[in-house]
């Protein structure tokens, strides 16, 4: 019932792929009306458009990846909740840290019994939800529990994932779309993550109060303009490790932080590993 690993694959060509592909280490779990696995997938892995043969939905644990779908690419960040119907196609990019996902397909039978959550899967969503990422941490854990409950807990955690998902979409959709300050407020931390900026500067140049862009903001985008940042900086500063020859501590302080310890404290919290670990691994892979 457990698949321990799976086979790497850059270039996959066949248009249905199963949702590990690519993922040199996961493991997954069929209890039949669900499939929940939970996949870490190298930096800088591409896979060509594709389909699955259920709709899947998974939360991003670790790291980052694009999903480009329909003419769009979807930046999904640690802390996104994506949804696809079975067969859409689309294409990925991973980051430089590579990525660590959950994902749950349900099987079509279970898909038709979900009420109210089933029109959270009948088309792409793409949106961020720290609370869902929590509960995916715990069916992660609960997938490594090899016990006679490890059923119940794994689908208890299913369930409570797709309420808590589905009241997010909702929620979004009765907000409606962001007014055109806030996505500009966006963009101009996107553009501008690695400066120190203030919460008043940018508040400033879309014509807000910083105290009325900080609630919105969050309200809307699921995370503070910190953390949004401090992502931001952690994504560039993978990439960089991957594709520059510059010392950890050049990219720290090029990537906006203090020092080189404040981006190893942060680069570990959220990767699970440390930038030197990162460069080191890199280095051994161009020997091989």
């Amino acid at each position: 019932m457990r698949d321990p690993a799976g086979a790497a694959a850059t270039e996959p060509q066949a248009h249905v792929l199963p949702v590990t592909t690519g993922s040199p280490r996961f493991e997954s779990v069929d209890l039949g009306a669900f499939r929940v696995s939970d996949s870490r997938f190298p930096a800088g892995l591409r896979l060509a458009p594709h389909g699955h043969e259920r709709i899947s939905f998974f939360v991003v644990l670790e790291g980052s990846l694009d999903v480009l779908l329909a003419g769009r690419t979807h930046q999904c960040l640690a802390g996104t909740v994506e949804t696809k119907p079975a067969g859409e196609r689309h294409g990925n990019r991973f980051g430089g840290a590579g990525a660590r996902v959950v994902v749950v397909e349900p099987a079509p039978e279970a898909a038709d019994a979900l009420g109210p959550a089933a029109r959270l899967l009948d088309a792409p969503h793409c949106f961020p939800d720290p609370v869902a990422a929590k509960i995916a941490r715990r069916l992660a854990a609960e997938l490594r529990a090899d016990d006679a409950l490890a059923p119940l807990g794994i689908e208890g955690l299913v369930l409570e994932l797709l309420v808590q998902c589905t009241r997010r979409a909702t929620a979004l959709r009765a907000s409606s779309d962001p007014p055109g300050w806030l996505l500009a407020a966006r963009e101009v931390l996107i553009g501008r993550f690695r400066e120190p900026l203030r919460a008043g500067v940018v508040a400033n140049e879309v014509g807000v109060h910083p105290a009325y862009l900080a609630r919105r903001f969050r309200a809307h985008f699921g995370t503070t303009m910190a953390d949004f940042v401090r992502l931001l900086r952690l994504d560039w500063a993978a990439r960089q490790l991957a594709g520059s020859g510059d010392s950890i501590a050049a990219i720290a302080a090029q990537a906006g932080f203090t020092d080189q310890s404040c981006l190893t404290r942060a680069f570990r919290a959220r990767f699970g590993t440390t930038p030197g670990a990162v460069r080191r691994r890199i280095v051994q892979d161009g020997r091989r």
